[in-house]
């Protein structure tokens, strides 16, 4: 703008008709410098009028068509996004345990995802993605790596050959289905694809549920399934009563190992809000190319919360499998049984501070579980400290016992019992 005050300066005396003379006449100088002022004056507010315009807000109905324009942006993101209503989860678990008894085989006897003696390990990292919603299609994936996954793949059936074996893979998928919620009474949830089973108390570590204790329970680690592969419905019939049943493929199954399937379910009853009993079942061929021995699971679990710091839970599990015991003239013709109870006791002695106890009994009446007729006993005390939001620290003492001699010590000799401490470092975001 100071330049084009210099120019309009310029442009007056060139052209205004009156020039300047050299004898500089007073009367015409003064003349030309009151016109030059009310110019530079007019130059000034013509300034101020652009800069107001300049920071003066738009008028209502542009503002408002702005505003519109973005919203309708806004909805057309929405609308197209596939990332709506996805959520990603993790959980991280690294631990250490150290048995007494300094096995020669370095193994932990019972103890699953943390089998490995002195050392520590990678137990356990997941990845879940899913999304939910109150209806239409949803889905969920869960990916496992470390010892966790080798185990758990160790006794997944991928495809129908009898040499299959994950044991060494250290990539599992866990879970991996589609769910399909209907506006029918309640709400009917169809579920497809592979999932853990609904038998027994205790889980697959994931970010939102690792147990109470460090090490797995017998009855988790040898008397039911980890997963399924098939179909199952859900349908809450009110607040106290809900049904799971479905059709799978088998234990552990992703191709089936014989011509059958499986029926799998479960019936939740909540006579009360600290109370709540699940039944769940199965049954069906399990062995590989036979249809005629057949599988029965029931699970009985029972949780009670007095209070708030309190938890108490009860797992009852039976199991019988008909024509797998040899007879007499060595004919598979006799069933074979294992049952076990667990009892679990989970105390909140702080905000970050938890206790829990665990002690269960196992029998396999006909080896058919463990490999040697036997009945075991165990009982583990944990704390659970919470350092940080999503990270815990945990330490456990666990003792085996039973009435064979099942375990072994330094020298590889045979003994009744073991003792196991464990710790463990937790992350689950």
């Amino acid at each position: 703008m100071k330049h084009l005050v210099g120019i309009l300066s310029i442009g007056l005396l060139l052209f205004s008709g009156q020039p300047v003379r050299g004898d500089g006449g007073e009367g015409e100088a003064e003349s030309f410098k009151d016109t030059l002022r009310a110019m530079q004056e007019r130059i000034r507010e013509l300034e101020d009028e652009v800069s107001k315009l300049k920071a003066a807000p738009p008028s209502a109905p542009a503002a408002e068509a702005s505003t519109e324009g973005v919203e309708k942006r806004l909805e057309k993101l929405e609308g197209l996004s596939i990332l709506k209503g996805i959520e990603i989860h993790g959980f991280l678990a690294g631990n250490y345990t150290y048995n007494l008894n300094r096995p020669k085989s370095r193994k932990n006897g019972l103890l699953l995802f943390n089998e490995d003696d002195n050392t520590f390990s990678l137990n356990h990292a997941n990845i879940q993605i899913s999304k939910t919603g109150d209806s239409g299609l949803g889905f969920l994936a869960d990916v496992d790596f470390g010892d966790t996954a080798e185990i758990v793949g160790g006794v997944t059936r991928w495809s129908n050959s009898l040499t299959n074996s994950e044991s060494r893979n250290s990539i599992e998928l866990r879970q991996a289905y589609l769910t399909y919620k209907f506006g029918i009474g309640n709400g009917l949830t169809l579920k497809a694809g592979k999932f853990v089973t609904l038998h027994g108390a205790e889980v697959i570590k994931s970010w939102n549920s690792f147990n109470y204790n460090i090490s797995n329970s017998i009855l988790f680690g040898w008397a039911i399934p980890f997963t399924h592969t098939g179909l199952m419905a859900s349908y809450p019939f009110n607040d106290y009563v809900s049904m799971d049943l479905g059709l799978v493929n088998g234990w552990d199954n992703v191709a089936d190992n014989n011509d059958g399937k499986t029926v799998h379910g479960g019936l939740t009853l909540k006579p009360h809000p600290q109370l709540t009993f699940y039944l769940s079942g199965s049954y069906g061929p399990e062995q590989n190319d036979r249809g005629d021995s057949k599988r029965a699971m029931l699970t009985t679990l029972v949780t009670y919360k007095p209070t708030d710091r309190l938890t108490l839970i009860l797992d009852h599990n039976w199991g019988n499998e008909s024509e797998l015991v040899e007879n007499s003239n060595g004919k598979l013709t006799k069933s074979a049984d294992w049952h076990g109870v667990a009892g679990y006791a989970v105390y909140s002695l702080t905000d970050k501070l938890t206790a829990s106890l665990r002690a269960e009994w196992f029998s396999d009446m006909d080896a058919t579980r463990t490999g040697l007729k036997q009945d075991l006993w165990e009982i583990t005390p944990t704390l659970t400290y919470s350092i940080a939001e999503g990270l815990f620290a945990r330490f456990e003492y666990r003792h085996d016992e039973s009435n064979k001699r099942f375990f072994e010590n330094h020298r590889g000799d045979p003994l009744s019992g073991q003792d196991v401490f464990a710790t463990e470092l937790i992350y689950a975001f």
